[in-house]
């Protein structure tokens, strides 16, 4: 999964929980302030915390309590026509190669764009907070010491700040000097009573959490909007704090408003104050005197039940899918008994490659590039990253699986899938390989059925009885293309393994297996000169290009769409040293 797509589905699973959320913050808005308060921060931190972070925590159980699976080989439909084509892939012409580039260097673009756009605005947030931050450190400068006994430093200040709480792991109370002349002492007392309240919940560390999930997500809307339904919250929960332990509702509504009269509003959320929140709705609640429900039975259990759903839910996703993902480890494990790779200087552009009987494989003058194409079965196109030598180096490259490891002859496929996964394992031990798999959206192509419908002949076989179905007599991707009995299916992927450079899908609904002949001519191509090889039927430089030779010979047809591709990106790799 590439960052965008997993940056876009998070923000909408996190969009999702606050939802939800907001469902159960309605549904117990006649109980304590509190409950709502810590439900909204809760899908705050929803925001720092991946749904895929619990999902791999619950592969990683599962792959330790469940069982080992039987690893399922995956059959590849092409590896018995290797030896015949040489694995030659189609290069893409002139016209789209400035497509590809011009594609590229609009994607280029974006992905320097968007982080560029973000930073900048991360960076204006913190800032913003930064010189705030500095107005409140200011007031504590030069402040002077009170001693009142209320079990935490108190400190007085020349300001006009209101009263507040400044800091979090060692809180201090801010009170402005004389503040004691504008109140009466019960108002006075209810003022402090409500900042004690503040120090005791740990409201600033929890506002300062927040103000990281704003710096990092600065352009969702939704975090602002939590920012400040966690405000009115936790204003409301000390507004009942303060009532329940005998704060007089007159009293305390008229020291609310004599300090809105008198100061200035707290500059930050993490420097939590007394009049935060809607004010005039905060009044008319503590003048009504309004006790707030206890948790019903009901309620205890729903909020039982969304809290174990949260977290079990993407933990059994996990454990379920775990058992695929430990088979494949298992898979990876295959090895070769001996094996040599050696740096090849000799300058030759031809890079033979052979998979052969008895499990050996046998390469010259290979690149790790072209390694890993074969070793993870990979069209070019789905390959990316790696170091700057990918292409530059070449190895020649001979192994040997020891006997009875791999599947007899008769079953080709199998056999040679064995040793792309011994491939593998030799790759990440002497190049220290390490790859990822990410699907991302692109340029595909969907095969469909052409206007006059199919030009198909159709063979008349029991595929699973029958051996050879599925394979190609010839594959030539300068303009011929041979089969006995493939399907529809085995054409869309033999087109997008070697011919047409992007991912082919079959999109006709044809069943059945046919027998397939396919001539045209691929721009720029020549007849070549007497001498060459008479394998290769000859090209005619009229004759007609892949599209118009579907539509003309096969009745099928190539669209252009955007679909998913799964790519491997090599994230380290390392030259190997001689042996």
């Amino acid at each position: 999964m590439t960052a965008p797509s997993f940056l876009v589905q998070h923000l909408w699973q996190s969009t999702l929980f606050s939802g939800a959320t907001a469902v159960l913050a309605m549904a117990f808005k006649q109980n304590h302030a509190r409950i709502r308060f810590w439900l909204w921060f809760i899908a705050s931190v929803r925001f720092l915390v991946p749904l895929s972070l619990l999902t791999f925590a619950g592969a990683t159980i599962g792959a330790i309590v469940r069982p080992v699976l039987p690893a399922q080989y995956r059959i590849d439909r092409l590896a018995s026509t290797v030896d015949t084509i040489g694995f030659s892939l189609a290069k893409p012409g002139p016209e789209a190669l400035g497509k590809i580039e011009k594609n590229a260097n609009h994607s280029t673009f974006r992905a320097a764009l968007l982080p560029a756009v973000w930073l900048l605005g991360c960076t204006t947030v913190i800032c913003l907070w930064w010189r705030r931050w500095r107005l409140a450190r200011a007031a504590i400068l030069g402040a002077t010491t009170l001693s009142i006994g209320a079990g935490v430093t108190v400190i007085s200040t020349a300001t006009l700040l209101e009263p507040g709480v400044f800091g979090i792991w060692r809180p201090v109370l801010l009170l402005p000097a004389g503040i004691e002349r504008r109140l009466t002492p019960a108002q006075f007392q209810a003022i402090l009573a409500h900042e004690m309240c503040h120090i005791r919940r740990r409201d600033n560390l929890a506002a300062t959490i927040h103000m990281v999930v704003e710096a990092i997500f600065w352009f969702h809307p939704l975090v602002w909007w939590l920012g400040a339904k966690m405000v009115e919250e936790r204003e409301r929960a000390c507004d009942e704090e303060v009532l329940r332990t005998g704060g007089e509702p007159r009293e305390y509504a008229a020291g609310i408003l004599n300090v809105c009269q008198f100061y200035l509003e707290s500059p930050l959320d993490c420097v939590s104050g007394v009049t935060g929140a809607d004010l005039k709705q905060r009044i008319v609640e503590i003048m009504s005197s309004r006790i707030p429900r206890n948790l019903s039975s009901l309620q205890k259990t729903v909020l039982t039940l969304a809290a174990f759903g949260a977290v079990a839910m993407p933990l059994a996703i996990g454990i379920v899918n775990a058992p695929a993902a430990r088979a494949q480890v298992v898979e990876k494990h295959l090895a070769f008994e001996v094996a040599s790779v050696k740096p090849n200087r000799s300058g030759s552009q031809r890079e033979p490659f052979s998979y052969l009987p008895s499990g050996r494989i046998s390469g010259t003058n290979v690149t790790l590039r072209r390694l890993v194409e074969l070793a993870y079965d990979l069209e070019s196109y789905r390959l990316a990253g790696g170091p700057a030598w990918l292409d530059s180096e070449h190895y020649d490259i001979e192994a040997r699986a020891e006997a009875g490891a791999v599947s007899p002859a008769p079953v080709a496929r199998e056999s040679i899938h064995q040793m792309q996964l011994m491939l593998q394992t030799l790759l990440a031990d002497r190049f220290k390989l390490t790859v990822h798999r990410e699907t991302k959206e692109g340029a595909v192509y969907a095969l469909v059925v052409a206007k006059g419908g199919p030009k198909l002949e159709e063979v008349k076989v029991d595929c699973k009885v029958t051996s050879g179905c599925g394979d190609f007599s010839r594959i030539m991707p300068r303009g011929y293309l041979a089969g006995a009995m493939v399907s529809v299916t085995d054409i869309a992927g033999v087109l997008s393994h070697y011919i047409v450079g992007r991912p082919v899908y079959d999109k006709t609904g044809i069943s059945g297996v046919f027998k397939v002949t396919l001539h045209w001519t691929r721009e720029g191509d020549k007849p070549r000169e007497e001498g060459g090889s008479n394998n290769e039927p000859q090209p005619d430089a009229n004759g007609p290009s892949l599209f118009t030779a579907l539509q003309e010979q096969l009745g099928l047809k190539l669209e252009a769409q955007k679909g998913p591709i799964e790519t491997v990106i090599i994230d380290h790799a390392e030259k190997a040293s001689e042996n």
